[in-house]
């Protein structure tokens, strides 16, 4: 499959726009090799058949200039649109990043602001879970249930039957 379609097919419809335009570089990059085909051409024309080139180009010759000099107008083309998609796609990264960024600060707020309830929770949560017999968990600062021994467990439960 060409690169062209396995592009289309695999590519992030939200980032479609951000792509880089290989269809446009690809036409520059063709007309720059058919070009430089046309100048060796010429080339070859003037070359005498056992390889030696004219010492003297008759003056209508003036074609091999213009197909160089065409070459490297597509040439400078080509590496303008280099330049202008490399703009585009550091652009697409920085407003990434600057998204990532400002999701980050969201975060971390979140997670101070969570930090800090939780360091006023432990006192209060601690009177609470001690009224009702249990303890903060270790890791979560969460309830977590007070081992009873069987002693405990069975004066509780005839406790609850005799009341």
């Amino acid at each position: 499959m060409k690169f062209s379609h396995q592009l289309k097919f695999n590519s992030v419809a939200d980032w479609k726009d951000h792509y880089v335009s290989y269809a446009n570089l690809k036409k520059i990059i063709y007309d720059i090799a058919r070009l430089e085909q046309l100048q060796n051409q010429d080339r070859h024309s003037l070359e005498y058949e056992d390889g030696r080139e004219p010492l003297l180009v008759p003056v209508g010759s003036g074609r091999l200039s213009d197909v160089g000099s065409a070459v490297q107008a597509k040439e400078d083309e080509l590496w303008h649109e280099m330049d202008r998609e490399l703009a585009d796609i550091i652009a697409f990264y920085m407003k990434k990043e600057a998204e990532t960024l400002s999701k980050l600060e969201a975060l971390d707020l979140e997670v101070h602001s969570l930090e800090r309830a939780m360091t006023r929770a432990p006192r209060s949560l601690s009177l609470d879970l001690a009224e009702e017999g249990q303890q903060p968990g270790p890791w979560t600062g969460r309830e977590q249930a007070a081992p009873r021994s069987p002693p405990d467990q069975l004066a509780g439960s005839a406790g609850r039957v005799e009341g």
